[in-house]
């Protein structure tokens, strides 16, 4: 029997995971897959109190090393640099927070 956490990744994948272009670990304008997000952010006090936070959920065995701060991650032509790093071995993927 398939394991269903599996297939339901296999599931959220097939539909989700769109091409980027990835810069950073000796990989230049490499093509990957990866899941674009952009949620809201925390909530803090004062003026504006309204921010995303945009991220990228991509699979490990997509880059040879672990991404690092200011690697950067271009989709539909807007370039974005990688500000926090999320390891999320139970899934074998890295969640990619990332700036304009």
């Amino acid at each position: 029997m398939a394991d269903p956490f599996a297939v339901g990744l296999a599931a959220i994948d097939a539909v989700m995971r769109k091409p980027v272009l990835y810069t950073g670990g000796g990989l230049v304008s490499a093509p990957i897959t990866a899941i674009y997000s952009d949620t809201s952010g925390a909530p803090f006090n004062g003026p504006g109190n309204t921010v995303r936070q945009v991220s990228f959920e991509i699979e490990q065995s997509a880059l040879p090393q672990r991404p690092r701060k200011n690697d950067v991650i271009e989709r539909a032509g807007v370039r974005w640099k990688a500000n926090d790093i999320t390891d999320r071995d139970d899934i074998g993927r890295w969640v990619v927070v990332v700036v304009k």
